[in-house]
């Protein structure tokens, strides 16, 4: 496993399962690790203790922000997998172009929050659609402008319907 931290320093941590002994850069490292919440650990590392919070998590990307004893950092890591996937050719990240916001189900449209002509960014709430007496926020799967809206407030959608078109 590689990681990179605030972007410049790069480490390569090897963990021998056998012994459980981490090795960082081939240098072997002992340490006590508490976990104190699901987010939250007490680490005592060369008898000086730390406090690290992960205060954002990126799992599809690996990306990492961590708080220990106040400070922030930025970590990045990188096992074998995405070595290979690099080497393959494979690490470009595919953009999907979305052009559409569909019915997911069947249901009345309680509200639309947007505007033709809106510049959206991923996970921006578009539409409310009410199902089985449920209101469901209907996010923007990613960075597009409102080309259309094709159903208007009170209105039933059936299942897959169009309802917002993309650009």
């Amino acid at each position: 496993m590689k990681a990179k931290v605030n972007s410049k320093s790069e480490f390569v941590i090897e963990n021998d399962s056998l012994t459980g002994i981490y090795n960082i850069n081939g240098i072997p490292v002992a340490f006590d690790l508490l976990k104190l919440s699901p987010t939250t650990y007490h680490l005592i590392k060369n008898k000086k203790s730390y406090t690290v919070t992960v205060t954002d998590a990126d799992v599809a990307t690996k990306t990492f922000t961590i708080k220990i004893n106040h400070e922030i950092h930025k970590v990045e890591l990188k096992d074998r997998y995405d070595d290979l996937l690099q080497q393959l050719g494979f690490d470009k990240h595919v953009s999907v172009k979305v052009n559409e916001v569909k019915a997911p189900m069947p249901g009345l449209v309680k509200d639309i929050l947007v505007t033709e002509g809106q510049q959206l960014a991923a996970g921006d709430s578009v539409i409310i659609l009410e199902a089985m007496k449920m209101e469901n926020v209907l996010k923007c799967p990613a960075d597009a402008i409102v080309k259309s809206i094709r159903v208007k407030k009170g209105a039933t959608v059936e299942k897959n319907e169009v309802m917002i078109m993309l650009a």
